[in-house]
């Protein structure tokens, strides 16, 4: 048990990078969606589109959880700044397929 603190650290070191590799593909991941609800818009799939809204907005919402628990200011700057770029893409996006938030 003397090396308990240590493996403590280490956990916590594992769990922060684990939160940076997540965060990392969620936003890839929202970043082809929206690509991919630009390109329904276009061939006028609206359904497609609002479905593609729906799963980025609810994505947003579990990055954002894990976003604010990252420890490294750093990352965590860099992490909000790409939070705020989606957001706004998103924002355009509801907008143009008239989505509404479900409740």
């Amino acid at each position: 048990m003397d090396n308990l603190p240590k493996v403590l650290v280490e956990l916590e070191a594992q769990y922060q990078e684990r939160r940076h590799a997540f965060l990392d593909a969620a936003f890839k991941i929202c970043w082809i969606a929206l690509d991919w609800c630009a390109v329904q818009l276009d061939l006028g799939n609206i359904d497609s589109a609002l479905a593609e809204v729906r799963n980025v907005d609810k994505s947003r919402d579990t990055i954002w959880r894990f976003l604010s628990q990252m420890k490294d200011d750093a990352n965590r700057a860099f992490f909000e700044a790409e939070l705020s770029r989606l957001e706004k893409t998103l924002l355009l996006l509801k907008d143009v397929t008239g989505f509404a938030a479900e409740e």
